[in-house]
This record gives structure tokens, sequence and C-alpha cells, in this order.
């Protein structure tokens, strides 16, 4: 975002510093953006003048910690206002990049660490399943491979996370584990 040079050797710790935040962070030093209605050949004969963005980032989950017990949808003006406050980081980093966006959203939604706990029973609301950590290729279940024969692990968890990962372990579990070595058949 703006005001935010990240020289190489600093970013490391810029993440650092924004994951173990236990308040809401004023800047997001890394976030993703996507149109997938340019993906779609029939979005404008479908949706004439209208576009999908997606903007991702990670959050920390220690902002809302205090609301984790809380019922869902039900946490209160505070939580409502930490959403907001994320919301508009977010919402001018795009605007940033894509000024000419400025004036025209008309819904957003945003989803925080306890979204990702409450839809997809991810720890501490982890959009990326598995912590990212050398140790985690040393782990006897994180391949495809399973003690049933027959049954393969397949997605992000399967190797290593996001969609470069995902279709790899996809790729090992569509070959059946195979390590390329022979099996002995002619």
């Amino acid at each position: 975002f703006k005001g935010m040079a990240v020289r190489p050797h600093a970013y490391d710790r810029v993440v650092t510093e924004f994951h173990g935040s236990a308040t809401c962070p004023s800047s997001i030093p890394v976030f993703y953006i996507s149109f997938p209605c340019a993906k779609d050949p029939e979005w404008n004969a479908r949706c004439p003048g209208k576009s999908t963005a997606i903007v991702i980032t990670e959050a920390p989950f220690g902002p809302f910690a205090p609301w984790r017990n809380a019922r869902h949808r039900h946490r209160g003006a505070d939580y409502d206002a930490l959403k907001t406050q994320l919301a508009n980081l977010l919402r001018e980093g795009l605007f940033e990049r894509f000024p000419q966006l400025r004036g025209k959203v008309e819904f957003e939604e945003l989803g925080t660490p306890l979204s990702n706990e409450y839809y997809l029973n991810a720890f501490q609301g982890s959009s990326y399943g598995a912590i990212h950590s050398p140790a985690r290729f040393f782990k006897p279940y994180m391949k495809p491979e399973t003690p049933v024969p027959g049954l393969y692990l397949t997605g992000q968890d399967a190797l290593t996370n996001g969609v470069g990962g995902a279709m790899i372990g996809g790729l090992l579990a569509a070959c059946g584990g195979d390590d390329g070595g022979d099996s002995g058949s002619t």
C-alpha cells in the first residue's frame, strides 16, 4: 500500500510483524486481486456493465480472538468495526491499483479468520491448511499415499500449499503414488 516501501530483505520481518499483531493492522503487506468474471466468455452477455473482483489477504488471528466463542453473525459492533476497518484497507488497495473502480463498488463482503474457522473448520482461520514450514515435508501423513490400499489424498495438504500445491498433489494422487521405479511388470 502507499507509503509501505518494503525492501526484499525486510519482507519476512514485515509479514511476521503483521501476523503477530494483536490489533488491527494499519496496512496490509501482501494481498491478491483477481477478476473471476474476466475468465467467463459469456459474462458480458449475462451481466452487461457489471464485474466482479476478489481481494484476498491473510489476516492475523489475534485481533479476532476476543470473538472466537461469540455466535456467528452476532459478534457485535466492535467486531463489525474491525471488519469495516480491514475492508477499507483492502478496498483502498484495490483502488490504488485500479482507480477506475472507485465509486463503482455495489456490494462487498469481508470474511475474517473467524469466518474460515466457522465455515471451513480451519484452525485459527488459516486459509491455507497445514502450517507452512520445512518440517511439513517430513510428516508421514503429508503425502498422497495412505495406509488404506487404493486411497490417495489430494489437494494442497498432500504436498504444499496453494493452487500449485493442489495441482501437484492431484497429479501425484492420479499417478497412484507411483515413484517412477520399476514395478517388475513387463
